[in-house]
């Protein structure tokens, strides 16, 4: 299992560095058990590596597609880094804020209630005073 786990994160980060072709070479060469949704961990490294190739390929709404479903309270830290990213790419800076809070939630930076720390946290604002911009210039366009 952990070598599988080992090929499908080099999957990741070969596609996150741009490398699609290493990653989907990697994924070629991940077993049948990363397809099974009896190794929990391994799907859910499988579908993270297939959204950030997704995501490297120019297909950010496709990416966010592959990693909504995988939020259930048992996903691994990295589905929500991933997320986080796509989100962005796909221009949905609520769901990419929300992941952003998540993250930062789960690294025990977060000390006060949520909305008390987006308040007083400078990355929160600027996302935050981005939404509004992202929708004048969207309605622009």
């Amino acid at each position: 299992d952990d070598a599988q786990f080992h090929v499908l994160l080099s999957a990741y980060v070969a596609a996150r560095q741009g490398d699609v072709t290493l990653a989907d070479e990697s994924l070629a060469a991940a077993g049948a058990q990363t397809r099974d949704a009896n190794y929990p961990v391994l799907d859910n490294m499988r579908h993270v590596a297939e959204a950030e190739v997704a995501r490297a390929r120019g297909s950010a709404e496709d990416a966010v597609r592959i990693l909504k479903p995988l939020i259930n309270g048992r996903e691994l830290y990295v589905t929500h880094v991933a997320l986080m990213d796509a989100s962005a790419d796909a221009h949905d800076p609520a769901t990419a804020l929300e992941e952003a809070l998540w993250l930062i939630a789960h690294r025990g930076q977060m000390h006060d209630d949520p909305i008390l720390f987006a308040l007083k946290d400078r990355t929160s604002w600027l996302i935050g005073a981005g939404i509004p911009l992202a929708f004048a210039l969207a309605t622009r366009l």
